[in-house]
């Protein structure tokens, strides 16, 4: 089994009730993946797994300890993970993938797991057809080094939690939805069997020519959770004790 995680937007000093996630809903995921470990083969995390993220040298955010040290678990006995990088957390250095065993990427990428062809990003490139030029601004190494070298940790991690606040969304934009189904129309045409987005916060799978378009949605808000199993892709909803299939 896959296992495909979307937005957590962790945030453990400032949770929106029902939008962004706080301890309880670290909790939940990792009692929710716990109970799929015997049967799952990859994990991915679809981005903006933090509200906020800028790694130091020397510190990194408060997080998901529960999932994170889960999930670490998972790699050191040869289950992968992947994170695609969120337009809230590209700012990265090597913790996760130097202290968890976590492969991270920048990019749209196309995986082979499993016997599935799995196109996974984050959508917010694919949102507006090409990665805008503040996004690029943002993913930039340079960038990051400078914010880190200027501001120190509480300073610098607090700043950019406060911009990322803005950028919450609190309504559905219809667009955006559409524009990720029309991105992944298209890699399912260059050859993905199933393509994977986040960042709609809108949990959706859809059969379209070609293959399969699946969205976990908002953790905190929807606890729901793609998987990729015997050659089927599925919604399914964990309801605190259990998944439970989630139509359509």
């Amino acid at each position: 089994m896959i296992c495909l995680v979307g937005d957590i937007h962790y945030d453990p000093l400032h949770p929106v009730a029902g939008r962004t996630a706080g301890p309880s809903d670290d909790a939940a995921l990792a009692a929710c993946l716990r109970s799929l470990e015997d049967r799952v083969s990859a994990v991915v995390l679809l981005g903006d797994v933090f509200d906020a993220y800028v790694e130091y040298r020397h510190l990194v955010p408060k997080g998901p300890v529960r999932t994170l040290g889960l999930l670490a678990s998972w790699t050191h006995r040869g289950v992968p993970v992947h994170v695609a990088v969120g337009n809230h957390d590209p700012w990265h250095r090597d913790w996760f993938e130097r202290e968890l065993g976590f492969s991270i990427h920048r990019r749209a990428t196309t995986l082979a797991v499993g016997g599935t062809r799995l196109h996974v990003a984050h959508g917010d490139a694919e949102e507006h057809g090409s990665m805008r030029f503040k996004d690029r601004v943002l993913r930039a190494h340079w960038a990051h080094r400078l914010w880190t070298a200027v501001l120190p940790g509480d300073l610098g991690q607090g700043l950019a939690a406060r911009v990322s606040r803005g950028m919450r969304r609190h309504e559905l934009e219809t667009r955006t939805v559409e524009a990720l189904r029309t991105a992944a129309a298209r890699a399912l045409a260059d050859g993905a069997d199933v393509v994977a987005y986040g960042h709609s916060h809108v949990a959706e799978r859809l059969e379209l020519a070609g293959g399969t378009y699946v969205n976990p949605g908002l953790w905190p808000m929807t606890r729901t959770l793609g998987v990729i199993e015997r050659a089927e892709t599925r919604l399914v909803r964990w309801n605190g004790a259990a998944l439970e299939a989630v139509a359509g």
